[in-house]
């Protein structure tokens, strides 16, 4: 071969290779290209997933700020959800610390329908069991666990509670809210293992704490509406202890006002029956005397000593006695209370009924399930025993100031009716006279319409009428013949006698009308002030009558007796000069129907 195309051969040969080189170069660069061009689209394709995602998760914590708390729950279990599915994760948990920050409680989770956990999480988690992981997420460190068995030695605790949930990878973000813990946003993987990414934490950390302030206010409003009703059942109690208070001031019947009180205690205290016992102070044993929710005519032959079941031991000490929960007692140191063998009951209590210093008797509650009162709940017991107590207290009082003013208006009553009789006795003519008056006067004022409470004071002023002529002079009252003009005077001054005795006696100024204006007249013409038609008094006007009537009919020293037709007759010539005409009608009615004066007496 020749030197030419040896030198050509070589030429092609390292053209060939130049060109072989330049394409694998080529085909290289290609690779790269596509390589490139792959992950910018992965990273594309992330950053539109995380985009979606943020907008995602944008719009749901969007909607917690005007979404009404009933629909939370919901809402935040779609963004649980959704912040699983962005992280690969199969389990995601709001934890929150409890409000003493002793133990961890489970508030929301969300698990992929695919899986089945191999146990199930407890509600409740305590926080000292945990120190390695509460030490973490106080220090407010993300923790990022890819594969539990790389958890160091002293979170042992740790490692155990995740193999028995059969956990692979967690994630925990912690959740603060103005500086303090709240707890944490956890993520688990069980069907694989996941390599979680930093670039997860700040928006699970901000997710994390937008659901703590969804819960935050959930539990604000919750708390509001507590406070609402606890204020509204404070209300409803003070309203109730009002209303029995009005009703004890008041003096209604004791039955009335106990049984107000005991269908608040029901209602106020959730009691399913209620009753009171009154202590008997001379044989110091209570007696069953009012209830609700347990009938009365099995109870009321039984009575308790002072120291006896519940109502006597509260009777004895002052103090509340009860029983929250009657199972957990022994059969045999069991109360057996009258009232709990009523029904099957499984608490009781019973407070003393106190006033003035003393024990008036006990108020027994019973329940049909166990109780667990409050401070608050224990206090208006004790305001309900102690309005119970003065009730009572009041009640009695009243009974025996009632029986008081009985006896001494009966005292009254019969000195007046003596002063009456003394003054007959001074004057033999008119034996009788004031009784007999009294007793019609009564009789024509009620056919008048005077009511019953003042026809009291009109006896009593128709049996005094004549006390001022204790001021008379015998030679003139007894005088057997016609008075002159001086003893006329005289006589004349026994009505303003009888004002000037009675009216310092403040008890018998109702009944001062008669004695002082039973001989005014009609026309104006009596004494001693000349009054005139309806000035008179009503039942001065009607003793006139009556009294005229009387003294016409009785015989006296200087004239016999007229009859009674003609004393009517006269009465009745009288009428709208001497009497109130209406006051004769009715005198004249009540005569035809029901007899004269001695048919009253």
């Amino acid at each position: 071969m020749s030197p030419l195309s040896r030198l050509a051969r070589r030429w092609n040969e390292g053209l060939e290779r130049r060109v072989r080189e330049r394409t694998e170069e080529l085909h290289r660069l290609n690779l790269e290209l596509e390589a490139e061009i792959g992950e910018r689209r992965c990273i594309e394709d992330s950053l539109r997933r995380r985009a979606a995602f943020e907008q995602e998760i944008a719009a749901l914590f969007a909607n917690f700020i005007n979404l009404p708390s009933h629909k939370l729950d919901q809402e935040i279990a779609r963004a649980l959800e959704v912040l699983a599915r962005h992280t690969g994760a199969d389990v995601s948990v709001l934890w929150e610390l409890t409000e003493d920050g002793g133990a961890l409680a489970m508030r929301h989770q969300w698990v992929n329908e695919d899986i089945a956990l191999p146990g199930e999480p407890r509600e409740l988690y305590p926080v000292k069991l945990y120190g390695w992981w509460m030490d973490r997420l106080r220090s407010f460190e993300p923790i990022l666990v890819s594969c539990i068995d790389e958890l160091p030695d002293e979170a042992m605790a740790e490692r155990a509670a995740f193999r028995a949930l059969g956990l692979r990878s967690v994630m925990a973000v912690p959740v603060a809210s103005r500086g303090w813990l709240k707890g944490f946003l956890a993520l688990w993987a069980i069907r694989a293992t996941a390599q979680w990414e930093e670039d997860d934490v700040p928006l699970v950390r901000l997710a994390g704490e937008a659901l703590a302030s969804a819960l935050e206010r959930q539990r604000s409003e919750q708390q509001v509406r507590r406070l609402n009703s606890l204020l509204e059942k404070r209300i409803q109690r003070l309203n109730a202890l009002r209303q029995i208070d009005i009703c004890i001031a008041t003096g209604m019947d004791l039955h009335i006002s106990m049984g107000m009180l005991l269908s608040q205690a029901r209602e106020q205290l959730g009691a399913a029956s209620a009753v009171v016992l009154l202590l008997d102070e001379e044989s110091q044993t209570l007696g069953y005397t009012f209830s609700e929710g347990v009938p009365l005519q099995s109870l009321e032959q039984t009575r308790l000593k002072v120291g006896e079941q519940f109502p006597g031991q509260a009777a004895l000490t002052g103090e509340i006695i009860r029983v929250d929960d009657l199972e957990t007692l022994p059969q045999k140191s069991r109360p057996r209370s009258p009232a709990l063998l009523c029904g099957e009951f499984r608490a009781c209590c019973a407070a003393p009924l106190k006033a003035r210093g003393t024990v008036k008797g006990a108020l027994e509650l019973l329940f049909e399930e166990p109780i667990s009162p409050d401070r608050e709940w224990l206090d208006y017991l004790a305001m309900l025993a102690s309005l119970a107590g003065i009730a009572i207290d009041s009640h009695r009082l009243v009974s025996d100031l009632q029986q008081t003013n009985r006896e001494l208006i009966a005292a009254y009553d019969a000195t007046i009716e003596g002063w009456s009789r003394a003054l007959d006795l001074r004057d033999r003519a008119t034996w009788g006279h004031s009784d007999r008056v009294a007793s019609l006067t009564v009789r024509v004022a009620r056919r008048l319409g005077v009511p019953e409470e003042d026809l009291v004071h009109i006896r009593r002023g128709a049996l005094l009428h004549d006390i001022g002529k204790m001021a008379t002079p015998d030679t003139i009252l007894l005088k057997p013949g016609k008075l002159t003009e001086e003893e006329r005077a005289i006589m004349e001054q026994h009505t303003t006698h009888a004002y000037e005795m009675l009216s310092p006696i403040e008890f018998l100024r109702p009944a001062l009308d008669i004695p002082f204006c039973h001989h005014e007249r009609w026309d104006g013409s009596g004494y001693p002030r000349g009054l005139k038609g309806e000035e008179i008094p009503l039942g001065a006007r009607v003793f006139a009558v009556v009294d005229v009537f009387d003294a016409l009919t009785s015989d006296r020293p200087y004239r016999s007796g007229w009859s009674r037709d003609r004393a009517l007759e006269h009465i009745c010539g009288l009428a709208g000069s001497h009497f109130d005409p209406r006051v004769v009608e009715a005198f004249m009615q009540e005569l035809l129907e029901h007899g004269g004066l001695c048919e009253a007496a």
